[in-house]
């Protein structure tokens, strides 16, 4: 979690939020993706609500579910 100038608190609450979003909606929306899928904190998190975050994080679902499948075999190589 990024700083921006805010408390443990602080950082500590968007984070639990951000936990908790990824997994009750995020992680049971794409089991069936093999994808990587990395949530970063803006600055505009900390004065976000829990419903703001949760619309943010189903926005970025449906962004995702979107994207084409990639076929058997493709992907980064080692």
């Amino acid at each position: 979690m990024p700083k921006y100038k805010h408390s443990g608190v602080e950082r500590n609450l968007v984070k639990r939020r951000l936990r908790e979003l990824s997994r009750t909606r995020l992680l049971p929306a794409l089991a069936d993706r093999p994808v990587d899928v990395t949530l970063r904190a803006l600055p505009s998190a900390y004065a976000a609500s829990f419903d703001a975050l949760a619309r943010d994080v189903e926005r970025a679902v449906a962004d995702v579910r979107r994207l084409p499948r990639p076929s058997v075999g493709e992907g980064p190589t080692a």
